[in-house]
């Protein structure tokens, strides 16, 4: 019967296939593309997803100068909301859906406006990992071992979920709504589960896998199709009963999608006049592995095509004209197509991907498999605890497997390229760990973490922040990090500026006691500010170098003017040696002549830029410089940084480094005034800063508005109120930080910078500040005086700005 099922299947299916070709390359991302999927209105639009935390909408173009030439994609819109990785996107006919880290579920409008119109908060008690829409119905996949059901009738994401799937013993992973009304789940315990449409569980497939279930999608007249990390495909029927399989990869799969046969796209999704495939195409099943390639099935297990990419590939999506659109881990999409007439790449980016892809099969660790064990010693080897690694023999290939409790479960082929996140990697200083991570230290910017199971996780973020000159405040973020992806309980420590966190403190204070710990608090002066409070964390010298020569590379075969000379390029590499010890560098006239060149350049390649410039204003030589600058040439840096580089919403990586920079500027007497020129400016930032999707961000705004108020010190009144205002509108990102140390260290620097204003104030008999003051942020203040605040600075520190405020009264 299911072999019948299949040749009915493969019946519109001919001999002859045409295959897919590169198309078109969806650059903008800074992170991972992790989901795609297509636009539910707009025709042939791709909408992407990414590790950077935005999505991302693309429309295709005809070429104006070109009527001949085929139409290529323009980036339209990017949708911020998420304050974490996002994970998964999807489409219903009417709306745009996403998840992820931050664990909530967003409705975007279908519209050109990128608004997000619901966003339910802690949908989940883990990450997101999978969203499935079919019909008036959504389905959530959750690390938390759950999946939901979500009721979207009427193009509207309801706040509580109609179902909650329940049974899994790990991470739920996959998930499909079938086009009977009924469920599937799938989880890294290896099982699958069918669900009725009132969400009850009908049966389990204890087994559906040798490894994690990653992904599900409908295959229409069989039933459903499943991928997993033992690299198979199976086909089941609606009731979840076994068809077919076969091996797909010899890798992690992570996703199966479904190709439509052209008279199917006519009737779902093209018009008439739209030939889309070519008629002997379809249908098709296709896969995207770890190994860094899709391949292209018939449903009976006949291998069509083998694409490879430069990086792991996540995810595909059919869009409206037959074309596929891919999710990959070099920060890219593509956009692939059989029809020649649509294919926008030149001949030198498609020589280009294929380069990449070399250099990413040369970065193999070269480890000798005939000197391991053949895989077979795995049948008698057992692991001493979750997560043992054991490199074996398979088939003349070095592979690497973990020990998942039970049984060893494959991880892929041994690889060193840091890119290629979760595996067993042989990291650059030449040492395997079992995990390694490519972990995001602010926006854009990633560095490798590797990790081994059993380590104090706290004692390697603390490492792992000293030895890449990373802030402290970082530890707590990194380790929930690690903790969380390693399957531990996470809870925070306490142990940062706040103070050492003193466990039978918090006992006292939930009995409404008042600690010692407090009062000795409240005893020291909290504010105003005596000092600048600087940004003192250093980049690698050696990395900045080589970004920079590669951003010059790019300009230089774009024509750009600035390019770098090589006189620069040597003045450049010199200077920046000086970074590890800003405090005595003596930088040259030269070297800021460089700086003043790469200033000019593109705000997408000034991030390095800003990422020097903030470590130079450490030196008193950026103090001299830039105020014999503006005294001869009217040129405010100030000005230039806040009016060039914090404008733009969605480019929050250089929004970080400006203010980093400006913060730097606050202990110069000499560039205070340029500050303070550009107050206005500042003010007119308000709306981009709050829109923050990033803790690193967040925390140095707090960070930067202490600062703001230290500069107001010797300004008049009115200057005063400005920067009040502008640290009132910005009060409310506290409670937008993803956890509760970083809420209360945003709200402990808010409050200084009040305290600093109006302190200073009354001391200059300029009660109109304060008196201006109470009414903000009297409340705010009451909020965190409370015995239930975790940061006794924080209590402390409200608790005598109210009494400011009464002083007043």
């Amino acid at each position: 019967h299911f072999s019948c099922l299949l040749a009915e299947t493969m019946s519109s299916s001919s001999l002859s296939y045409k295959p897919y070709k590169f198309a078109h390359i969806l650059s903008d991302h800074t992170n991972e593309v992790r989901s795609v999927c297509r636009h539910p209105i707009f025709d042939n639009a791709c909408v992407t997803a990414s590790y950077d935390g935005t999505i991302k909408l693309w429309l295709l173009k005809d070429n104006e100068s070109n009527a001949k030439a085929p139409p290529t994609y323009s980036l339209e819109l990017t949708y911020i909301s998420h304050t974490d990785y996002v994970m998964t996107v999807a489409s219903s006919s009417q709306n745009i859906y996403s998840s992820g880290h931050d664990k909530k579920v967003v409705q975007w409008s279908n519209g050109m406006d990128a608004v997000a119109q619901v966003e339910v908060e802690n949908a989940h008690e883990e990450a997101i990992s999978r969203l499935a829409v079919n019909g008036d119905r959504l389905m959530s996949a959750s690390w938390d071992k759950t999946a939901k059901v979500w009721d979207i009738s009427g193009g509207q994401l309801k706040g509580q979920p109609v179902a909650v799937l329940k049974g899994h013993t790990n991470h739920v992973d996959a998930v499909c709504i079938l086009p009977n009304g009924s469920y599937v789940t799938g989880s890294r315990d290896k099982a699958l589960k069918m669900w009725d449409s009132n969400g009850r569980c009908t049966s389990t497939v204890s087994d559906a896998h040798q490894g994690s279930v990653r992904g599900f999608c409908v295959v229409p007249q069989l039933g459903f199709a499943s991928c997993g990390s033992d690299g198979l495909i199976r086909l089941w029927t609606n009731k979840g009963n076994p068809i077919t399989n076969w091996t797909a990869h010899d890798s992690l799969v992570y996703d199966v999608s479904y190709v439509a046969s052209t008279a199917q796209l006519k009737a779902d999704t093209m018009s008439d006049e739209d030939e889309g495939l070519d008629k002997g195409n379809g249908p098709l099943l296709v896969t995207s592995s770890e190994d860094q390639s899709i391949k292209i099935w018939s449903p009976d297990g006949l291998l069509r095509q083998h694409i490879e990419f430069p990086s792991c590939v996540w995810q595909t999506a059919l869009l409206s004209n037959g074309d596929l659109l891919v999710a990959c881990g070099d920060m890219n999409a593509y956009v692939l197509t059989i029809d020649a007439s649509r294919v926008a790449v030149s001949t030198e980016q498609v020589e280009n991907i294929r380069k990449k892809i070399i250099e990413s099969k040369e970065k193999r660790t070269g480890v000798d498999p005939s000197q391991l064990e053949d895989v077979s010693v795995l049948s008698t080897l057992k692991g001493t605890k979750n997560g043992d690694k054991k490199m074996v023999n398979e088939n003349g290939q070095s592979m690497i497997y973990i020990w998942n409790g039970g049984e060893w479960e494959k991880f892929g082929a041994v690889v060193d390229d840091p890119s290629l996140q979760g595996k067993q990697l042989n990291k650059e200083d030449g040492k395997f760990y079992d995990r390694v991570w490519k972990v995001e230290v602010s926006d854009g910017v990633q560095i490798t973490l590797g990790y081994n199971l059993g380590d104090d996780p706290t004692r390697v973020a603390i490492e792992f922040c000293q030895e890449n000159n990373l802030e402290s405040y970082l530890v707590d973020q990194i380790v929930e990090f690690i903790m969380k992806n390693t399957g531990q309980d996470y809870k925070p420590n306490m142990s940062n500026q706040f103070g050492s966190f003193d466990p039978y403190a918090s006992m006292e204070r939930e009995e409404g006691k008042t600690t010692s710990a407090l009062d000795q608090e409240r005893e020291k002066d909290h504010f105003p500010l005596k000092k600048p409070e600087l940004v003192t964390g250093m980049p690698k010298p050696e990395a900045v170098v080589k970004k920079i020569l590669s951003l010059n590379e790019e300009l230089q075969k774009e024509g750009n003017q600035n390019v770098l000379s090589a006189d620069d390029i040597k003045e450049f590499e010199t200077q920046c040696q000086q970074l590890s010890s800003p405090s005595s560098a003596k930088y040259s006239e030269e070297f800021f002549s460089v700086l003043e060149k790469m200033l000019k350049w593109p705000q997408t390649k000034q991030f390095p830029v800003f990422d020097v410039l903030r470590v130079v204003f450490l030196s008193a030589d950026a103090e001299t410089y830039f105020t014999t600058r503006n005294a001869q040439h009217n040129k405010n840096i100030a000005k230039e940084i806040v009016n060039n580089c914090m404008q733009d919403s969605s480019n929050f990586a250089l929004t970080l480094m400006a203010l980093r920079t400006l913060i730097n500027m606050c202990q110069w007497s000499n560039l205070k005034p340029l500050i303070t020129d550009s107050i206005e400016d500042i003010q007119k930032t308000v709306p981009v800063l709050n829109k923050a999707s990033k803790d690193p961000v967040r925390l140095t705004i707090g960070r930067f508005l202490v600062n703001l108020s230290y500069v107001a010190h010797s300004e008049s009144a009115n200057f005063k109120l400005q920067v009040l205002d502008i640290v009132n509108t910005l009060k409310g990102i506290s409670k937008n930080l993803g956890n509760t140390q970083g809420r209360e260290e945003y709200a402990y620097d808010v409050v200084r910078s009040v305290g600093t204003l109006c302190l200073i104030s009354i001391l200059k008999a300029e009660e109109s500040v304060c008196k201006a003051a109470s009414p903000k942020f009297t409340a705010f203040c009451k909020q965190y005086e409370r015995t239930s605040v975790q940061s006794v600075k924080l209590q402390a520190a409200s608790y005598q700005l109210l009494q400011v405020f009464s002083s007043v009264a």
